[in-house]
């Protein structure tokens, strides 16, 4: 596939969990770009196919928006639940273009990472697991 063909069909992948006080709490197919601080991974939302990632949501019955305008965008956002939005227009449509940014996270046992801003103090030092570990 091209590059023009790769513009046109691949998209972000978010899922919209919460919307509340001005925050937006979502999930995203990232990809690893690089090592961050204490062997933490940087990862950025990754495309993904668009026809392809909206036929497996609908065989595992999630449904999903495709965002074209900001109209869908409104729509999203009081619906919540997956999107995908075209790599084109994602910077333009996006409510807020940080989105798109690479960010430091952490991965947990079950393999969901995490922006660690969003992590307690705690555990993003480590603290939480050397008292778990020692008995505490």
């Amino acid at each position: 596939m091209n590059d023009d063909e790769v513009l046109a069909r691949g998209a972000y992948a978010f899922d919209l969990h919460l919307v509340c006080g001005g925050r937006a709490y979502f999930t995203v197919f990232t990809m690893q770009t690089s090592d961050g601080d204490h062997g933490r991974e940087v990862r950025e939302p990754s495309p993904v196919d668009r026809d392809a990632f909206a036929k497996v949501l609908l065989d595992v019955r999630q449904p999903c928006l495709v965002v074209e305008d900001d109209t869908d965008i409104e729509y999203w956002i009081r619906k919540r639940g997956w999107a995908l939005v075209s790599l084109s227009e994602a910077r333009d449509l996006l409510p807020t273009p940080q989105w798109l940014d690479a960010h430091e996270c952490i991965k947990d046992p079950v393999g969901t990472y995490t922006d660690v801003a969003l992590v307690a103090r705690r555990v993003s030092d480590g603290e939480f697991r050397r008292e778990s570990e020692s008995g505490y």
